[in-house]
């Protein structure tokens, strides 16, 4: 249950975020995920449309590379809406069920080539706050700086959007399992 109302139609809108929600509905086919709740500050749900929007559509990513970052930081922030909404992504990028199962339990050791190095990079700097210097070089090995800039935004980016996630979730729906 969500602890502020969500606004997910057009009804009751101030011109400003009516504006903001027709731009995002249009980019997105929807408004969902934390759109709803960042809407009542139009401005921020703009930048977050517009930086989302080049994340997941125009960097240089991959899309398993950025799907299993999406994964790793929606595990480590504990943001079951973000695993749900990334999971079927993921899926459809490539990834196996193996390495879902795996992501999920955060048994990041078993994963291998890009899926492993953005899941460690992914995870390092979430919960070490830094990316250790053996596995920096093994990414920028595996990728241009520009690109290993996108990551790094992307983790940031999908960390900013669990924490709106959760604090205005009340009760987190029920967790999914082994990413089923």
């Amino acid at each position: 249950m969500a602890r502020i109302s969500r606004l997910t139609t057009r009804e009751g809108l101030t011109p400003e975020q009516r504006a903001v929600f027709e731009s995002i509905e249009a980019s997105r086919g929807g408004v969902r995920g934390p759109f709803p709740i960042l809407l009542h500050r139009p401005e921020l749900a703009a930048g977050a449309d517009s930086i989302g929007g080049y994340l997941r559509y125009e960097s240089g990513l991959a899309p398993v590379v950025r799907e299993s970052a999406i994964l790793v930081t929606a595990r480590i922030n504990d943001c079951e809406v973000q695993w749900a909404a990334h999971r079927r992504l993921a899926a459809e990028a490539g990834m196996s069920t193996a390495d879902l199962n795996a992501i999920h339990d955060l048994r990041l050791n078993g994963l291998s080539g890009e899926i492993r190095d953005a899941a460690e990079f992914t995870r390092s700097i979430i919960a070490e706050h830094h990316v250790p210097a053996d596995l920096f070089e093994r990414c920028r090995m595996r990728w241009e700086t520009n690109v290993l800039v996108d990551l790094a935004s992307l983790i940031g980016y999908y960390s900013f959007l669990a924490m709106v996630i959760n604090a205005f979730d009340d009760a987190p729906p029920p967790r999914i399992e082994q990413g089923r």
